[in-house]
């Protein structure tokens, strides 16, 4: 079990000013008490050139050669394990950047893969579904000939193919937790009309003019659509987009996409406490109900670093 160590104050913790949305800064500053309070560093990194600002939220080079940045071994081994299958992963942002949704993923879903069944009894918990079995799994996942699929870079952060009901489905996830929902916008090109053609995911005439926000997770679950035709598996996907509770515009985001949707009920909100809880509520053992509270402290439990949060905003 993880314990606090030694009180800290904010000026403890490193550079954190950072121009950027008030739920992106309070996360940011916890991560950085993280760094200082349980893992008990006091030195930190700096982000990558041109910028190359000493930022709090970082860890120093040897901390994030150290594999420090995941919460386990086997988050630490699934890394090392899908950054020898090839390009997809940013080996800076996983092992340094402590705000990293990638970095968040792996230790997330390694950590509910470690545990053999306990993956099927949350997601059956969570969406309501019952999830008998994990067939195969990809994390950062694009095909290899894209030509074959959408024809451009779209790259899923998680990938399951899953039997619900003794039906194969995929069920694709998207994690965010300092990052903007809108980066970089691709063009929806005519793969996705004639994949609609194909498909009965989406409405008559609901990609003809896709707002920028519901760019990326028309694109993930478009691929997880594509990747199943090629597959055989008829069943539609679900496409779940997993977000701090205090993340606002992921609701808004995830109701404007069901608009989309032929069937509303193919896309999912979930919520990072509430995700933590079911794995709590369903663990097999002891050890994977400590590596759950990790995750709690690691990501959504923020009264632990409300003091530091205060000194900052006071200062």
């Amino acid at each position: 079990m993880l314990s606090a160590g030694p009180v800290v104050e904010y000026s403890d913790l490193g550079p954190l000013s950072v121009r950027e949305p008030p739920l992106s800064a309070r996360l940011r500053v916890h991560q950085a008490w993280y760094r200082r309070t349980i893992l008990g560093l006091e030195r930190f990194g700096a982000l990558p050139p041109p910028s190359g600002r000493p930022l709090g939220s970082v860890l120093a080079p040897a901390d994030a050669s150290a594999h420090l940045n995941f919460v386990a071994e086997h988050a630490s081994s699934m890394y090392t394990s899908r950054r020898h299958a090839g390009w997809g992963l940013e080996p800076f942002r996983c092992t340094s950047v402590m705000t990293s949704s990638q970095t968040l993923t792996i230790n997330l879903f390694s950590t509910l893969l470690n545990w053999p069944g306990w993956t099927e009894s949350v997601l059956s918990e969570v969406l309501g579904l019952p999830v008998s079995s994990i067939l195969d799994r990809e994390l950062e996942f694009a095909p290899a000939r894209r030509s074959e699929y959408l024809h451009d870079m779209t790259r899923v952060d998680f990938l399951l193919r899953v039997l619900i009901d003794d039906t194969e489905r995929h069920i694709v996830f998207e994690t965010k937790y300092a990052d903007r929902h809108v980066s970089r916008v691709p063009r929806i090109g005519s793969a996705y009309a004639a994949l609609a053609g194909r498909r009965s995911l989406w409405r008559p005439g609901a990609l003809e003019l896709v707002p920028r926000r519901l760019n990326q997770p028309l694109r993930c679950h478009a691929l997880a659509a594509a990747i199943s035709e090629k597959l055989g598996v008829v069943a539609e996907p679900i496409y779940v987009l997993v977000a701090h509770g205090a993340d606002r515009d992921a609701r808004r985001i995830v109701d404007d996409y069901a608009s989309l949707l032929a069937d509303p009920s193919l896309v999912r909100l979930l919520h990072l406490d509430e995700l933590l809880e079911s794995m709590a509520r369903t663990q097999p053992s002891s050890a994977a109900a400590s590596a759950c509270e990790a995750l709690r402290l690691r990501y959504v439990d923020l009264e632990a670093s409300d003091a530091v949060w205060a000194q900052r905003t006071t200062t």
